[in-house]
């Protein structure tokens, strides 16, 4: 289906000195998935002096229009080996539904076309092929064809009117407002989601300038994304980013999800891999999705369709993501480093942390960024009582480490309201710390009924301002 491989595979099968048969796989409409036609393929093939072409996996009605193509194409002998017709899941068995002695006449109307080899490909078996045998054998073959019957098609390509690129809402706030807050916002699937709407209303009152929505964070069901974030923006008008998992659907389901995402004004995302099931709540029953692996992937995946392709390089309205990614800096930072070019390179354009507790943490991150010149927000999920810091100091979530001075305070605690307390005195000493060395934080509600209450009084307690910049 592809030129280059195409290319290769052919210039190693000549090293052989072994006769050469030339298929091409998946041809609807006369375009492979990847958006070459088979006549080009065909004319690529022949200046590797292929002695057989053809074309193979699709039902009977899409093969015989390929083969009227490249019989027009070409006067080396053709092969044709269809498929029983297109796949069917029934109760988790891919079955074909053709029965064999539809191939009878099939094969008749190939050798007519000029067919010199006939076989099967998926969902056919000895069956099919015994009676396209009989038929072979009644049949006079084609004579070979010469080189003046020959046309030469040329491809011809759609093209998308280019669309203006906007600059996004969330572009405008990294590039005007000097210390940028965000909140995660998380609507509960068994709770009112006028609840999460009325507690994004609140906050937008109290200095956010963003909000940032998870997509199934921890491998756990959560209300979905993509809604959460445009009911969000559309109710409270501060710019939303959504959070997109790679692993978590197919390719078709991503571009179609990405689509959706532009259409409904959804204009940043913040790329990642996504949890392994296993960590999560159906860990017997979710299985990872590898089409798109990681948020490298995902990043060059929006790149294309800001240009107005998808993946298979078919034409598609252009998008205009502004996409960002996350950062650890408590792993090893070279390989972190390392991982954050491939990023870029892909078109990130800001960088979410994982939460940090010590302002040293924040100094040395911006050191090691300096040379990606990359907007930063980094991460404060509030710590709520002595048994939580203990928790995340365990290691008990990836990448979250509790310093010493943090957990010498929470051994001092006497109550659990000290320990919230705390949490939130904690968060607003290091907010304001991070304010003039980093471009904004990113607060994470702690995982309690009155989360958003928290970060409220976190916003409250710090005395940030807003600045004014919201979707229009």
């Amino acid at each position: 289906q592809d030129l280059v491989e195409s290319r290769a595979a052919l210039s190693a099968a000549q090293s052989f000195d072994l006769p050469v048969i030339f298929s091409i796989g998946g041809v609807t409409n006369g375009r492979t998935s990847l958006g070459y036609t088979a006549e080009e393929l065909v004319v690529m093939a022949a200046g590797f002096q292929v002695d057989v072409v053809g074309v193979n996996c699709r039902g009977a009605f899409d093969i015989l229009e390929s083969i009227e193509r490249i019989s027009q194409t070409t006067s080396l002998p053709l092969i044709a080996m269809p498929n029983a017709g297109s796949p069917e899941i029934d109760r988790g068995r891919v079955e074909y539904r053709v029965e064999p002695h539809f191939f009878r006449s099939f094969a008749k109307r190939l050798f007519e076309e000029g067919v010199n080899i006939i076989g099967g490909c998926c969902g056919t078996g000895p069956e099919h092929v015994k009676l396209m045998a009989e038929v072979a054998a009644q049949t006079e073959l084609p004579k070979p064809r010469t080189v003046s019957d020959v046309r030469v098609i040329t491809r011809t390509t759609t093209v998308m009117e280019p669309r203006v690129q906007k600059v996004s809402e969330v572009e405008k706030v990294f590039k005007e407002v000097p210390f940028i807050i965000s909140v995660e916002m998380r609507a509960s699937r068994t709770g009112c989601f006028s609840d999460f709407l009325e507690a994004g209303r609140r906050l937008a009152g109290q200095g956010v300038h963003l909000f940032d929505v998870p997509d199934n964070a921890g491998a756990k069901v959560t209300m979905d994304a993509m809604v959460s974030a445009f009911k969000l923006q559309y109710e409270t008008h501060i710019p939303t980013i959504m959070h997109l998992s790679a692993s978590h659907r197919n390719l078709i389901a991503t571009q179609s999800y990405l689509l959706g995402c532009a259409e409904c004004g959804i204009q940043s995302i913040l790329a990642v891999t996504g949890d392994h099931p296993n960590v999560g709540d159906h860990d017997k029953y979710a299985s990872r999705v590898n089409d798109v692996k990681s948020s490298v992937n995902l990043l060059k995946l929006m790149g294309g369709l800001n240009e107005g392709r998808l993946f298979n390089g078919a034409p598609c309205a252009p998008t205009s993501f502004f996409s960002g990614a996350g950062f650890n800096p408590m792993r090893k930072l070279t390989p972190q480093l390392k991982w954050l070019e491939k990023k870029v390179e892909a078109g990130c354009k800001f960088l979410y942390t994982q939460p940090l507790y010590d302002v040293d943490d924040v100094e040395r991150l911006t050191e090691a960024l300096k040379p990606f010149n990359i907007p930063v927000l980094v991460g404060i999920l509030p710590l709520s009582s002595r048994r939580n810091a203990e928790f995340f100091a365990a290691g008990k979530i990836p990448g979250v480490i509790i310093p010493d001075h943090v957990l010498e305070r929470y051994r001092k605690v006497q109550s659990p309201e000290e320990g919230v307390e705390l949490g939130v005195e904690l968060a607003v000493e290091f907010l304001n710390a991070c304010r003039g060395s980093i471009d904004g934080c990113y607060l994470i509600p702690p995982f309690t009924k009155d989360k958003y209450s928290r970060v409220e009084e976190i916003l409250e307690k710090s005395g940030v301002n807003r600045t004014e910049v919201s979707v229009k």
